[in-house]
């Protein structure tokens, strides 16, 4: 069996391979309270969900299927600090 390299792959979703010179998309998981949600500087945004580990899944599942990256780290917490009464 034989391997032709010299054609053209595409990746899973059939779009074209992105060249090195673009800058690449990433894919990030927000939390916030009682809300997290995938969101992708492609424009893709995931649903709200109430388990964080789901939205994580989301962001990797869209990763993997557009080729855009996972962030470092993926998941984006925001602690809401406010001051109390």
């Amino acid at each position: 069996m034989t391997t032709d390299i010299s054609t053209p792959r595409r990746t899973p979703s059939g779009a074209p391979p992105t060249s090195r010179t673009e800058t690449p998309t990433v894919v990030r998981v927000l939390v916030s309270r009682f809300r997290r949600q995938a969101r992708c500087s492609c424009g893709w945004t995931g649903r709200r969900r109430l388990l964080r580990g789901v939205s994580v899944l989301d962001a990797l599942t869209h990763a993997a299927r557009h080729g855009c990256r996972p962030a470092a780290p993926l998941v984006d917490v925001d602690i809401g600090v406010s001051e109390r009464p």
